[in-house]
């Protein structure tokens, strides 16, 4: 089942959440000049940097194009689902999932 990533629009976010076993570092931006939300991923035990700056589009696997046997990460507007995030509603309107490896395999 796929698992809820917390979020909210207050700025950036910084936050440790465990994903397919691995603890990893989450820094969450907005960028007002491009209108958009972006993700920075690193292991929160080493420090690598994992990826670095990428769009929250919603609707796809943000980590698709990555490989890092994560399972991906989709940005979902529950309202309106063509709309990407804004600046006030991220958390609200706009949710992150994760799924596993499996769980994507399953569908």
């Amino acid at each position: 089942m796929a698992s809820q990533i917390p979020l909210t629009s207050d700025g950036e976010q910084l936050f440790i959440v465990t994903l397919s076993d691995r603890q990893l570092a989450f820094r969450v931006r907005y960028n007002t000049r491009q209108g958009l939300w972006y993700l920075d991923l690193s292991d929160a035990d080493t420090g690598e940097s994992l990826v670095y700056g990428v769009a929250m589009a919603v609707g796809i696997n943000i980590l698709e194009q990555y490989h890092l046997g994560l399972g991906g990460l989709w940005v979902l507007n529950e309202v309106n689902p063509t709309e990407e995030a804004g600046p006030t509603n991220l958390g609200t309107d706009i949710q992150m999932y994760h799924l596993t490896e499996d769980e994507i395999d399953s569908v």
